[in-house]
């Protein structure tokens, strides 16, 4: 499987699909809910007050998607609402990266579509660009593909100097310069993990 997927990504990347006239399965509304419930959390200082926005406004209103993250990275309420806190300056620099990712992921559906023809017993998978907690940016469950969006759209100008050193040195390593020429090949590499008896793979 491993080398399925090194496969169909040098394919992929060598290749200039022409937009696919198909309905995507691609799901955005967990970015904006979140944002309203970021807004929400800030507007006050009661932390109950920032728990019950966090559930009623971002997680009740989540998609199957978020759902499925939250049970496989354990996410809680808490642990949101204390990254929300901790790290204004990041979620700050990352906020207009988040709401530009659905025209960057218009390029997902050639690229499933070429997915399909060169691997005929493609099952279908749903694609789900969420909002974590700052645990991971991409992972999936049986038939759902999940991408943490806050971390899969950092780039180099992103503020990470709330973090530990470590974790400085780690986001910093990886950031991009465009993370948006990525968007799709990220998304075909977390859909082909859909594909293995057993998910759940993490894409950092």
């Amino acid at each position: 499987m491993k080398h399925l997927i090194y496969l169909l990504l040098l394919c992929f990347l060598g290749t200039h699909a022409v937009l696919a006239q198909q309905k995507q399965r691609v799901f955005f509304t967990d970015i904006g809910n979140f944002w309203v419930a970021y807004d929400s959390i800030h507007s006050t200082s009661d932390s109950l007050k920032q728990l019950q926005y966090l559930q009623k406004l971002y997680i009740d209103k989540g998609t199957p998607g978020l759902k499925a993250f939250m049970e496989v990275r354990d996410y809680t309420p808490q642990e949101w609402v204390h990254s929300i806190r901790r790290y204004p300056m990041y979620w700050a620099s990352i906020r207009a990266n988040t709401l530009r990712v659905e025209t960057a992921a218009r390029d997902i559906a050639p690229y499933l579509k070429k997915l399909k023809k060169l691997y005929p017993n493609l099952r279908p998978a749903s694609i789900y660009f969420t909002v974590g907690a700052l645990g991971s940016g991409g992972t999936t469950q049986d038939s759902m593909v999940l991408i943490g969006t806050e971390l899969a759209v950092r780039m180099k100008t992103t503020d990470v100097s709330e973090f530990p050193k470590a974790k400085q040195a780690f986001l910093s390593r990886n950031n991009r310069s465009d993370p948006f020429k990525d968007i799709a090949i990220t998304n075909i590499h977390e859909y082909v993990h859909t594909q293995e008896k057993a998910s759940g793979s993490t894409l950092c």
